[in-house]
């Protein structure tokens, strides 16, 4: 084998792991940020979403490349929480360059969002998004590929 093809070969092999590594680093970044979310991240100061009857929490959806299918906007039931639905095997497919859309359908939401509720009266997708920077290098160091 010539040097010159063994080159080529090694920065072929070199170009999958960048790529497998960017997907880790792109899943697990969305994956964060809709836990952030919805839950809330302590760590990062992130309150997640205000509860009362879960419905707003549990009406999180997510779409990769495309918007997300929602359910209803209001609850029809006040008394039964809306069913949780994990974000997660959406987000088992996301690969470096998808867009993730993280939407929420609950008529209430952006009053929510604004001050609404006692416990997050700053927001909960705002503050998400402003520690956006802080959760992709939160995965990197965890994948190994940042410090």
């Amino acid at each position: 084998m010539s040097r010159e093809l063994s080159w080529r070969m090694g920065f072929a092999e070199f170009d999958r792991l960048v790529d497998r590594r960017l997907d880790e680093v792109q899943r697990g970044a969305a994956l964060l940020t809709a836990e952030a979310v919805k839950t809330g991240l302590p760590r990062f100061g992130l309150p997640g979403t205000p509860v009362d009857t879960s419905f707003a929490r549990n009406s999180w959806r997510v779409g990769v490349n495309a918007a997300p299918a929602y359910g209803p906007s209001r609850n029809p039931n006040r008394k039964a929480p809306a069913p949780d639905v994990s974000l997660e095997p959406a987000l088992a497919v996301v690969t470096a360059g998808d867009e993730v859309i993280i939407g929420n359908h609950a008529e209430y939401i952006e009053p929510l969002e604004y001050g609404r509720s006692s416990q997050a009266p700053q927001g909960f997708v705002r503050l998400t998004v402003a520690a956006f920077p802080r959760i992709v290098n939160a995965v990197a160091r965890r994948l190994g590929v940042a410090r």
